[in-house]
């Protein structure tokens, strides 16, 4: 092949490439540009509304559970009115933490009149409601249930109750972390326990189980290995919100 010719392909062949070259840039440009439209459409799509799993105080409950957990006698009264009867006088409360504590303090628990229970009792301890059972369901309809038994309570739990051993009745705990009950930053644990499964014999329990204050911590009791203190009772012990 003579000079003239050799240059001619070499020439051919270069356009060639250069175009090629130059397409291919034109569709990765395009390809880019696609790519980043399509990361702009799913950053512009809104995300779905996470849905909260914890447990609740509904807005029906008969029962005004955030004014009167924690609450004073004075603003539990606002609310329930004037107490019946009033007892205690324990010098000794508990708390779980998760192992049960017990530490000095003053007790009066008050009996209130409620059209949908037998009573409402509200244990103080320092001053403020420290635990509220609803006694006797009057209201409820059917056969008892766990699901029954909250819903007259006005209360959703995050997660299903623990059967806990007990002499001549039946008793469900939820633990706080199974609860899920909280006013403020206070959390709450919750007992149902039942007699023949009859809701006049029916109780459900909200109790106050947060840490203890360092004012309480400087009136732990400490007792014998071996020996009930006079304040022991069955509540679960604390566990940590999950």
């Amino acid at each position: 092949m003579n000079t003239l010719n050799r240059t001619l392909v070499c020439a051919a062949f270069l356009t060639v490439t250069a175009s090629c070259s130059g397409a291919n840039e034109t569709a990765s440009k395009e390809g880019r540009a696609s790519t980043a439209t399509e990361s702009t459409d799913l950053k512009a799509q809104p995300k779905p509304t996470k849905i909260s799993k914890g447990g609740q105080f509904l807005a029906d409950a008969p029962v005004k559970w955030s004014d009167i957990l924690r609450a004073t006698p004075e603003a539990v009264a606002a609310v329930l009115g004037d107490h019946t009867r009033e007892g205690g006088g324990r010098i000794s409360c508990v708390r779980f933490l998760p192992k049960r504590v017990h530490f000095a303090c003053t007790h009066v628990a008050r009996d209130y009149a409620h059209p949908a229970f037998e009573k409402v009792t509200v244990d103080f301890e320092d001053g403020r409601a420290a635990a509220v059972s609803l006694v006797g369901f009057k209201g409820a309809a059917g056969d008892f249930s766990i699901d029954a038994a909250t819903k007259a309570a006005g209360i959703k739990a995050a997660r299903p109750p623990r059967p806990q051993s007990a002499e001549g009745a039946e008793v469900f705990v939820w633990f706080n972390h199974e609860a899920q009950l909280l006013v403020a930053k206070d959390q709450f644990l919750m007992r149902l326990s039942t007699v023949d499964r009859d809701w006049a014999k029916t109780k459900l329990e909200v109790i106050f189980n947060g840490p203890l204050s360092d004012e309480e911590k400087a009136r732990t009791k400490a007792h014998k290995a071996g020996a009930a203190p006079a304040a022991e009772d069955n509540r679960a012990p604390q566990m940590k919100l999950k």
